[in-house]
């Protein structure tokens, strides 16, 4: 009875954080994909489906057996993928929290209660879950290996099974594999700094991406669904690379200051260490009137916007366009500037806040925004809407979680975590509430 009463004790924001989650997928319904999926079995063999698929729509194959299988039974859809992410908020806590301290994982399942599911309804709850949070869980069981070697910590064997065979998953999402991809050469540019033993096993997920992008980009499938998007994006064959690197960030900004929580609680949060950290007096003066500008880009827009009309909806470009960066538009222009000010000035105090407590939330910050930013290097950069966010999001949450436990003021602590909170249950509430109105 006492083991069972510590096990709850040690691991109750892990199961609190089970029972929100999947009280959550009880009022999901399949729709649209997910619909087109429960059905497939039904009218052909598995084999036929996927060779289909294959050869006039997509590449990944194993997400879409995933798919079609889940999608026979919403219940054991509803468990799995509220185990799945379960097991985000324990490999970050795995990643992060050495000290196995019970607060910071309340704040890492706090952090990521903040995703706005709904952003799963646009193509189905089932089939856009498995392409996201399936695989970005998959990538932190394979990632965890390689984070216990760079801590001279032992890493049991089954851990590099299961790494290797996730691998397969995680890599079999575009935007993610291009993401690990990344984050596999600078773990290994990390280990020629440190004049450490590059891993075996690291090297192995390097070349399993590498072939893995090499299949994403013969792939008849995809080079279909492209030709497919092209028709309602007509334009896009005319852009370069300065006008997909334009739309890849441009769009990712409008995101942010549209959905103005995730920007202002980091920036918050930077200022806040900052403020009560060993810094000069005119670091904490930058951190804080950027702290100003960000709340007035983001939850301030609506006293901006009536001091300067011009800026009223400056920031709504979450939608197609066809602006290149020839033709810019003043809303345009305008969020490109803000948007590139505010990313150099906050990696630049991420990187002070890393070297005094020994992090590397930008390297966090920028790794996410460059997972959304490749997203204007293919024709689906808005089709795909809002769910191309979800790296990025999860990526900026262990920020949220880091800072946030990095508060060394009671003070600080006392008045943010209430209102972190507040903004949960808010953030909980909405999804209950739009999930109630039929889409």
């Amino acid at each position: 009875m006492k083991k069972i009463k510590q096990f709850i004790k040690d691991y109750s924001s892990f199961i609190l954080f089970f029972l929100v989650v999947f009280f959550l997928h009880q009022i999901v319904k399949f729709t649209k994909d997910d619909v087109m999926f429960s059905m497939v079995l039904k009218n052909t063999s598995m084999f036929s489906f996927l060779k289909l698929r294959w050869n006039t729509w997509t590449s990944r194959m194993i997400l879409e057996f995933l798919e079609v299988i889940f999608a026979k039974n919403i219940y054991v859809w509803r468990i799995f993928d509220s185990l799945v992410y379960l097991s985000i908020a324990i490999n970050i806590s795995r990643i992060f929290n050495t000290k196995k301290d019970t607060r910071y994982n309340y704040l890492i399942c706090g952090s990521l209660l903040l995703y706005s599911f709904f952003d799963f309804a646009n193509a189905g709850f089932e089939s856009t879950s498995i392409n996201y949070n399936w695989t970005f869980a998959s990538s932190l069981f394979v990632i965890v290996p390689l984070i216990k070697y760079f801590r001279k910590e032992n890493v049991k064997r089954y851990e590099y099974i299961l790494g290797f065979l996730l691998s397969f998953i995680a890599l079999n999402q575009e935007q993610l594999c291009v993401t690990m991809g990344v984050f596999l050469i600078f773990t290994i540019i990390y280990c020629m700094y440190k004049k450490r033993k590059i891993s075996k096993y690291n090297l192995l997920l390097l070349l399993l991406t590498i072939i893995s992008l090499i299949v994403i980009f013969v792939n008849p499938g995809n080079i279909a669904r492209s030709n497919e998007y092209l028709k309602s994006f007509k334009r896009y064959n005319e852009f370069n690379i300065i006008d997909k690197s334009y739309i890849g960030f441009v769009s990712l900004m409008a995101y942010f200051f549209t959905n103005k929580i995730v920007l202002f609680i980091i920036n918050l949060l930077i200022y806040l260490n900052i403020k009560n950290g060993k810094f000069s007096d005119t670091l904490k003066k930058y951190a804080f009137g950027l702290l100003i500008f960000v709340t007035l880009m983001t939850i301030g827009q609506p006293i901006l916007s009536s001091l300067l009309p011009k800026t009223k909806n400056m920031f709504l470009d979450f939608s197609r366009t066809n602006y290149k960066y020839t033709n810019l538009s003043y809303r345009n222009l305008m969020t490109f500037i803000i948007g590139i000010s505010i990313i150099i000035s906050d990696v630049f105090l991420l990187i002070k806040t890393d070297i005094k407590n020994r992090t590397y939330n930008s390297y966090l910050y920028l790794l996410g925004i460059f997972s959304r930013f490749i997203m204007g290097f293919t024709v689906s950069v808005y089709i795909s809407n809002n769910r191309t966010m979800f790296f990025n999001l999860m990526l900026w949450f262990m920020i949220i979680s880091n800072l946030t436990y990095s508060l060394n003021n009671k003070k600080d602590r006392d008045i943010f975590e209430p209102i972190f909170i507040v903004l949960i249950i808010i953030n909980i509430c909405s999804f209950i509430y739009s999930i109630l109105i039929p889409y």
